[in-house]
Protein backbone atom coordinates (compact mmCIF):
# COMPACT_ATOMS: atom_id res chain seq x y z
CA UNK A 1 0.00 0.00 0.00
CA UNK A 2 2.94 2.34 0.50
CA UNK A 3 2.83 3.56 -3.09
CA UNK A 4 -0.79 2.74 -3.99
CA UNK A 5 -3.53 5.00 -5.31
CA UNK A 6 -6.71 5.33 -3.26
CA UNK A 7 -9.99 7.21 -3.49
CA UNK A 8 -11.96 8.39 -0.46
CA UNK A 9 -15.65 8.91 -1.17
CA UNK A 10 -17.21 11.26 1.36
CA UNK A 11 -19.47 13.68 -0.48
CA UNK A 12 -21.07 15.63 2.36
CA UNK A 13 -22.17 16.95 4.85
CA UNK A 14 -19.61 19.48 6.03
CA UNK A 15 -19.17 17.99 9.50
CA UNK A 16 -18.86 14.46 8.14
CA UNK A 17 -16.23 15.62 5.65
CA UNK A 18 -14.28 17.02 8.61
CA UNK A 19 -14.61 13.69 10.43
CA UNK A 20 -13.29 11.90 7.34
CA UNK A 21 -10.13 14.04 7.49
CA UNK A 22 -9.04 11.72 10.30
CA UNK A 23 -9.15 8.83 7.83
CA UNK A 24 -7.04 10.77 5.35
CA UNK A 25 -4.54 11.59 8.09
CA UNK A 26 -4.44 7.96 9.21
CA UNK A 27 -3.67 6.68 5.71
CA UNK A 28 -0.91 9.25 5.19
CA UNK A 29 0.55 8.64 8.64
CA UNK A 30 0.91 4.91 8.05
CA UNK A 31 1.73 5.14 4.33
CA UNK A 32 3.26 8.55 3.56
CA UNK A 33 3.96 7.67 -0.09
CA UNK A 34 0.41 6.58 -0.88
CA UNK A 35 -1.58 8.83 -3.23
CA UNK A 36 -5.06 9.65 -1.97
CA UNK A 37 -7.79 11.27 -4.06
CA UNK A 38 -11.08 12.51 -2.62
CA UNK A 39 -14.57 12.73 -4.12
CA UNK A 40 -16.66 15.47 -2.50
CA UNK A 41 -19.68 17.61 -3.35
CA UNK A 42 -19.18 21.20 -4.44
CA UNK A 43 -20.72 22.62 -1.26
CA UNK A 44 -17.91 21.12 0.87
CA UNK A 45 -15.08 21.24 -1.66
CA UNK A 46 -13.69 24.54 -0.34
CA UNK A 47 -12.65 22.72 2.80
CA UNK A 48 -10.37 20.36 0.89
CA UNK A 49 -9.17 22.58 -1.93
CA UNK A 50 -5.38 22.85 -1.68
CA UNK A 51 -5.06 20.21 1.06
CA UNK A 52 -1.49 18.91 0.94
CA UNK A 53 -2.51 15.27 1.50
CA UNK A 54 -5.13 15.19 -1.28
CA UNK A 55 -3.51 14.26 -4.58
CA UNK A 56 -6.59 15.00 -6.68
CA UNK A 57 -9.87 16.56 -5.59
CA UNK A 58 -12.85 15.30 -7.58
CA UNK A 59 -15.84 17.61 -7.15
CA UNK A 60 -19.37 16.35 -7.73
CA UNK A 61 -21.16 19.44 -9.17
CA UNK A 62 -24.37 18.97 -7.23
CA UNK A 63 -25.47 22.61 -7.49
CA UNK A 64 -25.21 22.70 -11.29
CA UNK A 65 -26.83 19.28 -11.64
CA UNK A 66 -29.85 20.27 -9.54
CA UNK A 67 -30.19 23.59 -11.35
CA UNK A 68 -30.03 21.96 -14.79
CA UNK A 69 -32.28 19.02 -13.87
CA UNK A 70 -35.13 21.42 -13.10
CA UNK A 71 -34.82 23.16 -16.49
CA UNK A 72 -35.52 20.84 -19.45
CA UNK A 73 -33.84 23.20 -21.92
CA UNK A 74 -30.58 22.66 -20.01
CA UNK A 75 -30.70 18.86 -20.18
CA UNK A 76 -28.20 18.63 -23.05
CA UNK A 77 -25.65 20.60 -21.03
CA UNK A 78 -26.51 18.46 -18.00
CA UNK A 79 -25.68 15.28 -19.91
CA UNK A 80 -22.38 16.82 -21.01
CA UNK A 81 -21.62 17.82 -17.42
CA UNK A 82 -22.33 14.31 -16.13
CA UNK A 83 -20.21 12.79 -18.88
CA UNK A 84 -17.23 14.98 -17.97
CA UNK A 85 -17.64 14.10 -14.31
CA UNK A 86 -17.80 10.35 -14.95
CA UNK A 87 -14.87 10.53 -17.34
CA UNK A 88 -12.76 12.29 -14.71
CA UNK A 89 -13.78 9.70 -12.10
CA UNK A 90 -12.84 6.81 -14.37
CA UNK A 91 -9.59 8.34 -15.64
CA UNK A 92 -7.62 6.68 -12.80
CA UNK A 93 -7.47 3.01 -11.89
CA UNK A 94 -7.38 2.81 -8.10
CA UNK A 95 -5.98 0.12 -5.88
CA UNK A 96 -9.00 0.69 -3.63
CA UNK A 97 -12.02 2.94 -3.32
CA UNK A 98 -13.24 3.55 0.23
CA UNK A 99 -16.89 4.55 0.63
CA UNK A 100 -17.11 6.45 3.90
CA UNK A 101 -20.53 7.84 3.03
CA UNK A 102 -22.76 4.84 2.43
CA UNK A 103 -25.76 6.15 0.51
CA UNK A 104 -27.12 5.75 -3.01
CA UNK A 105 -25.16 8.65 -4.45
CA UNK A 106 -21.83 7.51 -3.05
CA UNK A 107 -22.61 3.95 -4.09
CA UNK A 108 -23.24 5.04 -7.67
CA UNK A 109 -19.84 6.70 -7.77
CA UNK A 110 -18.15 3.65 -6.25
CA UNK A 111 -19.81 1.43 -8.87
CA UNK A 112 -18.57 3.72 -11.68
CA UNK A 113 -15.03 4.01 -10.32
CA UNK A 114 -12.29 1.76 -11.67
CA UNK A 115 -10.83 -0.19 -8.75
CA UNK A 116 -9.89 -3.73 -7.84
CA UNK A 117 -11.14 -3.35 -4.29
CA UNK A 118 -14.27 -1.41 -3.37
CA UNK A 119 -14.50 -1.14 0.40
CA UNK A 120 -17.55 -0.02 2.35
CA UNK A 121 -19.77 -0.56 5.36
CA UNK A 122 -22.11 -3.49 5.80
CA UNK A 123 -25.78 -2.86 6.42
CA UNK A 124 -27.37 -1.09 8.26
CA UNK A 125 -24.60 1.56 8.20
CA UNK A 126 -24.61 1.28 4.40
CA UNK A 127 -27.96 2.59 3.21
CA UNK A 128 -29.97 2.99 0.01
CA UNK A 129 -28.49 -0.08 -1.75
CA UNK A 130 -24.98 1.39 -1.58
CA UNK A 131 -23.63 -1.96 -0.36
CA UNK A 132 -24.27 -3.43 -3.81
CA UNK A 133 -21.44 -1.30 -5.23
CA UNK A 134 -18.77 -2.65 -2.86
CA UNK A 135 -17.01 -6.00 -2.96
CA UNK A 136 -15.59 -5.84 0.56
CA UNK A 137 -18.06 -4.91 3.29
CA UNK A 138 -17.40 -4.65 7.00
CA UNK A 139 -19.91 -4.35 9.87
CA UNK A 140 -19.66 -1.92 12.73
CA UNK A 141 -19.75 -3.07 16.37
CA UNK A 142 -23.09 -3.17 18.13
CA UNK A 143 -21.90 -0.50 20.57
CA UNK A 144 -22.43 3.00 19.11
CA UNK A 145 -19.16 4.77 18.23
CA UNK A 146 -18.32 8.23 16.94
CA UNK A 147 -18.75 8.83 13.21
CA UNK A 148 -15.03 9.51 12.79
CA UNK A 149 -14.18 6.26 14.57
CA UNK A 150 -16.58 4.37 12.31
CA UNK A 151 -14.49 5.42 9.32
CA UNK A 152 -11.26 4.53 11.10
CA UNK A 153 -12.66 1.07 11.91
CA UNK A 154 -13.44 0.60 8.21
CA UNK A 155 -9.87 1.55 7.26
CA UNK A 156 -8.47 -0.89 9.78
CA UNK A 157 -10.69 -3.74 8.62
CA UNK A 158 -10.35 -3.07 4.90
CA UNK A 159 -6.84 -1.71 4.47
CA UNK A 160 -5.04 -2.63 7.68
CA UNK A 161 -4.58 1.04 8.57
CA UNK A 162 -4.20 1.26 12.33
CA UNK A 163 -2.59 4.69 12.69
CA UNK A 164 -4.83 7.04 14.63
CA UNK A 165 -3.43 10.60 14.63
CA UNK A 166 -4.40 12.71 17.62
CA UNK A 167 -5.75 15.48 15.40
CA UNK A 168 -6.60 15.93 11.74
CA UNK A 169 -5.84 19.58 11.16
CA UNK A 170 -6.61 21.54 8.05
CA UNK A 171 -3.38 23.08 6.75
CA UNK A 172 -3.28 26.85 6.56
CA UNK A 173 -3.58 28.21 3.03
CA UNK A 174 -1.67 31.45 2.74
CA UNK A 175 -3.97 33.21 0.28
CA UNK A 176 -7.17 32.32 2.12
CA UNK A 177 -5.59 33.15 5.50
CA UNK A 178 -4.63 36.59 4.18
CA UNK A 179 -8.22 37.16 3.05
CA UNK A 180 -9.46 36.19 6.51
CA UNK A 181 -7.03 38.56 8.25
CA UNK A 182 -8.06 41.36 5.91
CA UNK A 183 -11.72 40.76 6.70
CA UNK A 184 -11.10 41.02 10.43
CA UNK A 185 -8.83 44.05 10.05
CA UNK A 186 -11.48 46.02 8.16
CA UNK A 187 -13.59 46.08 11.34
CA UNK A 188 -11.65 47.86 14.10
CA UNK A 189 -12.39 46.28 17.45
CA UNK A 190 -10.96 46.17 20.95
CA UNK A 191 -7.89 44.10 21.71
CA UNK A 192 -9.65 41.31 23.62
CA UNK A 193 -9.83 37.62 22.62
CA UNK A 194 -11.69 36.91 19.38
CA UNK A 195 -14.81 34.74 19.70
CA UNK A 196 -16.66 33.41 16.66
CA UNK A 197 -20.42 32.99 16.97
CA UNK A 198 -22.18 30.63 14.53
CA UNK A 199 -25.93 31.02 15.11
CA UNK A 200 -27.23 28.99 12.17
CA UNK A 201 -27.34 25.47 10.86
CA UNK A 202 -28.50 23.76 7.72
CA UNK A 203 -32.19 24.08 6.94
CA UNK A 204 -32.42 20.34 7.48
CA UNK A 205 -31.16 20.80 11.05
CA UNK A 206 -32.95 24.03 11.91
CA UNK A 207 -34.53 22.49 15.01
CA UNK A 208 -31.04 22.11 16.49
CA UNK A 209 -30.50 25.87 16.63
CA UNK A 210 -30.13 27.83 19.84
CA UNK A 211 -32.65 30.72 19.89
CA UNK A 212 -31.58 33.95 18.17
CA UNK A 213 -32.52 35.95 21.27
CA UNK A 214 -30.10 33.83 23.30
CA UNK A 215 -27.30 34.50 20.81
CA UNK A 216 -28.07 38.21 21.00
CA UNK A 217 -27.79 38.16 24.79
CA UNK A 218 -24.57 36.16 24.55
CA UNK A 219 -22.97 38.64 22.14
CA UNK A 220 -23.76 41.48 24.53
CA UNK A 221 -22.37 39.52 27.48
CA UNK A 222 -19.16 38.59 25.67
CA UNK A 223 -18.53 42.16 24.60
CA UNK A 224 -19.08 43.35 28.16
CA UNK A 225 -16.42 40.81 29.17
CA UNK A 226 -14.01 42.54 26.77
CA UNK A 227 -14.11 39.91 24.05
CA UNK A 228 -14.29 40.67 20.33
CA UNK A 229 -17.02 38.96 18.33
CA UNK A 230 -17.12 37.56 14.80
CA UNK A 231 -20.57 36.58 13.54
CA UNK A 232 -20.47 33.78 10.96
CA UNK A 233 -23.62 32.99 8.98
CA UNK A 234 -24.25 30.74 6.01
CA UNK A 235 -26.11 31.34 2.73
CA UNK A 236 -29.75 32.22 3.32
CA UNK A 237 -29.15 33.36 6.92
CA UNK A 238 -29.18 37.10 6.26
CA UNK A 239 -32.23 37.53 8.48
CA UNK A 240 -30.42 35.95 11.41
CA UNK A 241 -27.40 38.15 10.73
CA UNK A 242 -29.62 41.24 10.61
CA UNK A 243 -30.97 40.43 14.05
CA UNK A 244 -27.52 39.89 15.57
CA UNK A 245 -25.09 42.17 13.72
CA UNK A 246 -24.20 45.38 15.47
CA UNK A 247 -21.45 47.98 15.47
CA UNK A 248 -18.12 46.48 16.45
CA UNK A 249 -19.08 42.96 15.38
CA UNK A 250 -17.42 41.45 12.31
CA UNK A 251 -19.93 39.77 10.02
CA UNK A 252 -18.63 36.83 7.99
CA UNK A 253 -21.30 36.36 5.32
CA UNK A 254 -21.24 32.81 3.99
CA UNK A 255 -22.92 33.90 0.76
CA UNK A 256 -19.90 36.12 0.03
CA UNK A 257 -17.07 34.07 1.55
CA UNK A 258 -16.56 30.33 1.19
CA UNK A 259 -15.96 27.68 3.81
CA UNK A 260 -12.19 28.09 3.38
CA UNK A 261 -12.34 31.70 4.56
CA UNK A 262 -14.58 30.68 7.45
CA UNK A 263 -12.01 28.08 8.51
CA UNK A 264 -9.17 30.62 8.45
CA UNK A 265 -11.21 33.18 10.42
CA UNK A 266 -11.90 30.48 13.01
CA UNK A 267 -8.20 29.66 13.14
CA UNK A 268 -7.56 33.19 14.42
CA UNK A 269 -10.24 32.96 17.12
CA UNK A 270 -9.77 31.98 20.75
CA UNK A 271 -13.13 30.17 20.90
CA UNK A 272 -15.98 29.24 18.55
CA UNK A 273 -19.57 28.93 19.78
CA UNK A 274 -21.80 26.84 17.52
CA UNK A 275 -24.66 24.39 17.48
CA UNK A 276 -24.35 20.80 16.31
CA UNK A 277 -23.43 21.77 12.75
CA UNK A 278 -20.66 21.66 10.17
CA UNK A 279 -18.95 24.90 11.26
CA UNK A 280 -18.49 23.47 14.76
CA UNK A 281 -16.35 20.69 13.34
CA UNK A 282 -14.51 23.01 10.95
CA UNK A 283 -13.38 24.96 14.02
CA UNK A 284 -12.07 21.78 15.57
CA UNK A 285 -10.19 20.97 12.36
CA UNK A 286 -8.21 24.20 12.73
CA UNK A 287 -7.57 23.47 16.43
CA UNK A 288 -9.80 26.20 17.82
CA UNK A 289 -11.52 25.34 21.12
CA UNK A 290 -15.31 25.18 20.89
CA UNK A 291 -18.43 25.58 22.97
CA UNK A 292 -20.83 23.09 21.38
CA UNK A 293 -24.54 23.70 21.89
CA UNK A 294 -26.05 20.24 21.57
CA UNK A 295 -29.69 19.26 21.58
CA UNK A 296 -31.29 16.12 20.16
CA UNK A 297 -28.19 14.43 18.73
CA UNK A 298 -25.82 12.29 20.76
CA UNK A 299 -22.42 13.99 21.31
CA UNK A 300 -20.83 10.56 21.70
CA UNK A 301 -21.63 9.98 18.02
CA UNK A 302 -21.51 13.47 16.52
CA UNK A 303 -19.67 15.62 19.05
CA UNK A 304 -16.50 17.66 18.58
CA UNK A 305 -13.20 15.79 18.65
CA UNK A 306 -10.83 18.42 20.00
CA UNK A 307 -10.75 20.82 22.96
CA UNK A 308 -14.36 21.66 23.69
CA UNK A 309 -17.16 22.12 26.18
CA UNK A 310 -20.43 20.43 25.22
CA UNK A 311 -23.55 22.01 26.68
CA UNK A 312 -27.11 20.71 26.58
CA UNK A 313 -30.23 21.10 28.69
CA UNK A 314 -31.01 17.82 30.45
CA UNK A 315 -34.32 16.31 29.34
CA UNK A 316 -35.33 12.64 29.51
CA UNK A 317 -36.01 12.37 25.75
CA UNK A 318 -32.50 13.38 24.64
CA UNK A 319 -30.63 12.14 22.79
CA UNK A 320 -33.11 11.14 20.11
CA UNK A 321 -33.27 10.44 16.38
CA UNK A 322 -36.08 12.83 15.50
CA UNK A 323 -35.86 14.91 12.35
CA UNK A 324 -38.27 17.54 13.66
CA UNK A 325 -39.38 18.62 17.11
CA UNK A 326 -42.02 21.15 18.07
CA UNK A 327 -40.30 22.03 21.35
CA UNK A 328 -36.57 21.18 21.37
CA UNK A 329 -36.01 22.31 24.94
CA UNK A 330 -32.82 20.23 25.00
CA UNK A 331 -31.06 23.01 23.07
CA UNK A 332 -33.34 25.99 23.65
CA UNK A 333 -33.07 25.54 27.40
CA UNK A 334 -29.29 26.09 27.54
CA UNK A 335 -28.85 29.26 29.62
CA UNK A 336 -26.83 32.18 28.28
CA UNK A 337 -24.72 32.44 31.44
CA UNK A 338 -23.58 28.83 31.03
CA UNK A 339 -22.30 29.55 27.52
CA UNK A 340 -20.67 32.78 28.67
CA UNK A 341 -18.91 30.92 31.49
CA UNK A 342 -17.75 28.13 29.15
CA UNK A 343 -16.24 30.68 26.75
CA UNK A 344 -14.36 32.36 29.59
CA UNK A 345 -13.06 29.03 30.91
CA UNK A 346 -11.76 27.96 27.50
CA UNK A 347 -10.05 31.31 26.94
CA UNK A 348 -8.37 31.10 30.35
CA UNK A 349 -7.36 27.45 29.90
CA UNK A 350 -5.80 28.05 26.49
CA UNK A 351 -4.28 31.49 27.10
Amino acid sequence: MDTGRYLIVRLSALGDVVFALESLAAIKAQHPKASVDWLVEDRASGLLDGHADVERLLVYPRRDIVRSALRPWLWPSLLALLWRHVRALRSVHYDAVIDLHGNFKSGAHVWLARARRKIGFERPRARELSWLATNQRFPLPDTPIHRADQALRLLEAGLGVVAKPDRALLPERAGVAAEARKLIATHPMSSGPLVCIVPGSSGFGAFKRWPTKSFRALIHALRQDGQRVVLSTGPGEQQIAGELAEDGVVWLDGSQHGVGVMAEVMRQCAVVVAADSGPLHVAQAVATPCVALFGPKNPALYGPRGVSVVLRYPVPCAPCDRRVCAAPICVRGIPVHAVQRAVAELIEANA
